[in-house]
């Protein structure tokens, strides 16, 4: 399947600014802006909720009030997934030769970000049953979103860059990986030096994306030896979604003609470093329609 994915494919990490709008508006506007500048592997633009409300809502075992997440009872997998009538939707507007991808918040950013609650059987945030059980769980709910027809799965864990417990992690993404026939994407995001080794491990992981814009720093531990050491396809961050200022054309080319130096072609995924939620939407827009033009203009030489 990896050997499908086009040179330089360019995709999104998945939110985009919601900009007042709800519900099936917020995903229209979403996909349309995403197709109008050129993206080609698209998500929903992640519009219902937040990275973390977004699954703990409706799995169980999660409590949520005043946005803040609890795990108050054993975690088990959900018998449904209201994302998945979002992604069909997405996928209803597609034009041609566009898909849609499934976008699921790792384990270990769930986790960190929800508070233990006296009534769980866990016994703390370094309880390996805790990883097993929501493993289990988004197992279920990747099951559930793949039925979309998205041909990508990707798995959100910003945490990675700042010390969690990564081989964790890694047990829940092996159980969350085990049937999924698509290509399954990991994004991390921030300065991944020192955890680049262990990233690079993952099993059932085959596109790491990673952020090179606010990142540049990350460059200096990519290599190509290891990326095909251990299967893995490299997701380039090219245009910072910290800010609303919007990257020139060559600035993004240089960023991606640096990545394929280092890799020796041009087979990787071309991506913003983050989702763009906390942009204006006239600054992701232009951010996404530069960074087509960049690796396009890549493509032409």
């Amino acid at each position: 399947m990896l050997n499908e994915l086009k040179p330089l494919l360019k995709t999104v990490i998945g939110s985009y600014p919601v900009n007042g709008l709800t519900g099936l508006d917020a995903i229209k506007n979403a996909v349309e802006r995403q197709l109008k500048a050129g993206v080609e592997l698209l998500s929903d633009g992640q519009t219902r909720k937040d990275m973390i409300t977004y699954f703990t809502d409706h799995i169980p075992g999660f409590t949520v009030k005043d946005n803040r997440c609890k795990i108050t009872d054993k975690i088990t997998p959900p018998e449904e997934s209201p994302i998945l009538q979002d992604l069909i939707y997405a996928r209803s507007l597609l034009k041609k030769d566009t898909f849609i991808k499934a976008i699921i918040t790792g384990p270990v950013t769930l986790i960190a970000s929800s508070k233990i609650d006296k009534s769980s059987p866990y016994k703390g945030f370094l309880d390996q049953k805790l990883y097993v059980d929501l493993g289990e769980a988004l197992k279920k709910e990747v099951e559930l979103l793949l039925k979309s027809g998205a041909v990508f799965l990707q798995i959100d864990e910003p945490f990675y860059s700042v010390g969690v417990p990564i081989e964790l992690g890694k047990i829940a993404i092996k159980i969350i990986t085990e049937n999924v026939k698509t290509p399954v994407g990991l994004h991390v995001c921030g300065n991944i030096k020192k955890v680049f080794s262990k990233l690079i491990t993952i099993q059932g992981v085959d596109v790491l994306s990673l952020e090179f814009a606010a990142s540049p720093d990350n460059f200096t531990v990519i290599n190509k030896r290891d990326l095909e050491k251990h299967g893995k396809i490299l997701g380039v961050g090219c245009v910072n979604t910290q800010n609303n200022t919007v990257e020139t054309v060559n600035y993004i080319k240089q960023i991606l003609e640096k990545a394929s130096s280092i890799i020796g072609s041009n087979y990787f995924l071309v991506h913003p470093d983050c989702g763009l939620r906390v942009l204006s939407p006239e600054s992701a827009y232009a951010k996404l329609v530069n960074m087509v033009e960049a690796a396009n203009s890549l493509l032409l030489k």
